[in-house]
């Protein structure tokens, strides 16, 4: 299985958690676009493989407050369209913990962390 931030074994993972600690608040929205983008991320990822999107998914579409965090990732430059598209064949019983899961959000994730020269943007 590809190591994933998630799974605390990143390649990446010390950078991403230092970068999370200065732009993430503890709780609520951060004060950077950046900030907001690194929580938007963390806020995807642990209703994915916390519960398997029960949180982010109703009747097969994604809820209105999950998708405010793929539309942070969206505008801060990456591409989320096939990642919605992913995200709705997901189930909550079914989920497919597997590589391409964890390849996609790995390069969420690079292009986050290859972005920290942006915060501010």
């Amino acid at each position: 299985m590809l190591q994933t931030l998630w799974d605390g074994n990143h390649p990446r993972q010390a950078e991403y958690e230092a970068l999370w600690d200065k732009y993430v608040p503890a709780s609520g929205e951060a004060d950077t676009r950046y900030g907001n983008v690194l929580r938007a991320y963390g806020r995807l990822i642990y209703d994915y493989y916390n519960n398997g999107f029960c949180n982010a998914l109703d009747r097969g579409e994604i809820t209105p407050f999950y998708s405010g965090f793929i539309n942070d990732i969206h505008h801060f430059g990456y591409r989320m369209d096939d990642f919605r598209k992913w995200m709705v064949t997901q189930d909550y019983h079914d989920c497919d913990f597997d590589d391409k899961a964890a390849k996609i959000w790995n390069d969420i994730a690079e292009y986050i962390l290859n972005g920290a020269d942006r915060q501010d943007s």
